[in-house]
């Protein structure tokens, strides 16, 4: 989406680099990482978007657990510097229309958490966020809750700040 509002003359340069910067960071490094905690699944985020990704991943775990469910904190979702804005303002990728229809597992498996957004952030904002469609996203993991905190200090102190828990994921 920021290269789309590029295209536009929206967006301002900084947010450019910075996008620029986090997709020239290799993210080989997060598997070695990752393979001291206990990971259930794991996906890199692309053309789906976060959610249409994270969509796949609980379809996949309800065939085990037909009761699994994710709360899902969408103010927690990291974003580029300028998305969240540009997004407000109604800029979207050229894919995210047809990814927009993931948004319906947030009436789903999947549950929004209302949450304290960023100020001046809408709703439409954060569920653009959630849709659009990543050139070299990130990786989308499921680890237990309890590893949680130890697995964000790894990545956090490996290079990766932006590490984040995201959601909770509950089941009979």
């Amino acid at each position: 989406m920021l290269f789309a509002a590029a295209q536009a003359g929206a967006a301002r340069p900084e947010w450019i680099d910075g996008a620029l910067a986090l997709m020239g960071q290799s993210q080989a490094a997060l598997v070695e990482l990752l393979a001291g905690f206990e990971v259930h699944a794991c996906t890199d985020v692309t053309g789906f978007g976060l959610l249409g990704h994270l969509g796949e991943m609980v379809q996949a775990s309800r065939r085990v657990d037909p009761q699994l469910t994710v709360a899902l904190e969408a103010a927690a979702v990291p974003a580029l510097e300028g998305a969240l804005e540009l997004l407000g303002l109604g800029f979207a990728s050229s894919l995210a229309p047809a990814n927009a229809s993931a948004l319906a597992l947030l009436e789903g498996p999947i549950q929004w958490v209302d949450s304290c957004a960023p100020d001046g952030v809408s709703r439409r904002a954060q569920e653009g966020l959630l849709i659009d469609p990543q050139t070299s996203g990130p990786l989308l993991v499921a680890l237990p809750g309890s590893q949680a905190p130890e697995a964000l200090q790894t990545l956090r102190g490996a290079g990766f700040p932006q590490a984040a828990v995201i959601g909770r994921v509950a089941g009979a």
